[in-house]
C-alpha cells in the first residue's frame, strides 16, 4: 500500500470515528434533554400536588369550622400568613450566605447535568467561582439571585435553575403546610376559653 493509500485510509477512518462521535454525543445531549424534560414535569407535578393538598386541607378545615362566625377571618388569616412567611423567606435567603458559600455553590453546580453550558447565570458574589467552574461559559450576573446559579445551554434548549429561591419554591408547600399548621395551633391555645360561669 502506497502512502497517498495509507493517508486515504486513515482520513477515511478518522472522518468516520468523527462522524460516529458526533452522533453519539447528539444522542446523549437528546437523552439528557429527555430525562430534564421528565423531571422537570415531575417535580412542577409534586410541586401542584403539595399545594393542592395544602390548600385542600385548609378548605377542609374551615369548612368543618363553618359555624364559627371566624371561619371567613381564619382564612384571610392563612392567605395573609402564607403570603408574610413567603416575603420573609425570600428575604432570609440572602442571610444563607456564610463561610461556606464557595462549598455550597460548587456543590449546587455539580447538581448539573453534564452538558456544554454557554450560559451561567449567578449572584454578583459568585462570579468569580463560576468562572473558575465554567470557564467555557459566558457567566452572566443577576443581583436578584439570593445564590445558586442558572445555567443554559448554547441552544437554549436546556435550562437549568438551580438557585436557592427556586429549592425554596420546591419545598415551600412541605414548609407552608408545617409552619402553618403550628402557627395555628399556637394561636388556638393561646385564645381565651369561655368566661366562667357565677
Amino acid at each position: 500500500m502506497g502512502l497517498d493509500a495509507l493517508l486515504a485510509s486513515l482520513r477515511a477512518r478518522h472522518e468516520e470515528e468523527v462522524r460516529t462521535l458526533w452522533r453519539e454525543t447528539e444522542a446523549e445531549g437528546e437523552r439528557l434533554r429527555r430525562e430534564l424534560a421528565a423531571e422537570l414535569a415531575c417535580w412542577q407535578e409534586e410541586h401542584d400536588r403539595q399545594t393542592a393538598v395544602f390548600c385542600r386541607q385548609a378548605h377542609d378545615r374551615i369548612l368543618a369550622d363553618a359555624e364559627r362566625p371566624a371561619a371567613r377571618q381564619e382564612l384571610e388569616a392563612v392567605a395573609a400568613l402564607a403570603a408574610r412567611l413567603w416575603a420573609a423567606a425570600g428575604q432570609l435567603l440572602a442571610g444563607l450566605r456564610d463561610d461556606d458559600d464557595r462549598q455550597t455553590f460548587q456543590c449546587l453546580a455539580a447538581e448539573l447535568p453534564p452538558a456544554p453550558w454557554a450560559v451561567i447565570r449567578v449572584a454578583p458574589a459568585d462570579a468569580g467561582l463560576a468562572r473558575e467552574l465554567f470557564p467555557a461559559a459566558r457567566i452572566e450576573m443577576d443581583p436578584a439571585l439570593a445564590g445558586g446559579l442558572v445555567a443554559v445551554s448554547a441552544d437554549g434548549c436546556i435550562r437549568v435553575d438551580n438557585s436557592l429561591a427556586t429549592r425554596l419554591a420546591a419545598l415551600w408547600p412541605e414548609i407552608l403546610t408545617r409552619a402553618a399548621a403550628e402557627i395555628l395551633e399556637r394561636c388556638a391555645h393561646a385564645a381565651p376559653g369561655p368566661p366562667a360561669g357565677p
